[in-house]
């Protein structure tokens, strides 16, 4: 082979590479950066079309006692549907819970929640192998903080929505002092 071919076949490799990775990376779904060290991470992304899922939001009148005492337990959890389009369906979902998107007709059937909390953010969603889906939050104003019955709901409420989903077996949350009375 002489010089030239030598250079045109070197060329058309190595575009021919090229290609194939901006093909392939543009077409990879995104893992969610946030691991602790020595636990494996995996995807949390699906392949993107229309579904509907639950949020799970508060009724109060549906977690009361005899006496009609509120419980705060996840007794008042209801679900709402919406429809996603997402490549990352857990995440986004999450998303929606936090935006507090109720409709005047939730709200008026009694269903209730305190998100969004101002400066309340979600940072990251990370799903481990044994399916822990740890959620990170950051905030900076300790909005996720106060009494026993507020935060049994609030992190109740991220809890059911986030394990609709079958791959999902439990939920933590960083920084661990999210949620504390």
């Amino acid at each position: 082979m002489d010089r030239t071919t030598l250079s045109i076949v070197i060329t058309f490799l190595l575009i021919l590479g090229v290609g194939a990775y901006l093909f392939f990376a543009s077409n990879q779904t995104s893992v969610v950066p946030e691991t602790e060290p020595g636990q494996e991470q995996t995807d949390v992304s699906r392949t993107p079309g229309e579904r509907t899922v639950n949020l799970f939001y508060y009724d109060p009148t549906r977690d009361q006692d005899a006496e009609g005492n509120v419980m705060c337990t996840d007794k008042g959890l209801v679900p709402v549907s919406r429809k996603i389009a997402s490549m990352t369906p857990i995440e986004e979902t999450i998303r929606l819970l936090l935006s507090g998107s109720l409709t005047a007709e939730e709200r008026a059937r009694g269903i209730t929640t305190e998100y969004p909390l101002s400066g309340v953010s979600l940072t990251s969603v990370a799903l481990s192998e044994n399916g822990e889906l740890r959620i990170a939050l950051n905030d900076p104003e300790h909005r996720t903080g106060g009494g026993s019955c507020r935060v049994a709901v609030l992190s109740a409420q991220i809890r059911a929505t986030a394990l609709q989903f079958p791959e999902v077996q439990e939920v933590s949350f960083r920084p661990e002092e999210l949620f504390q009375p």
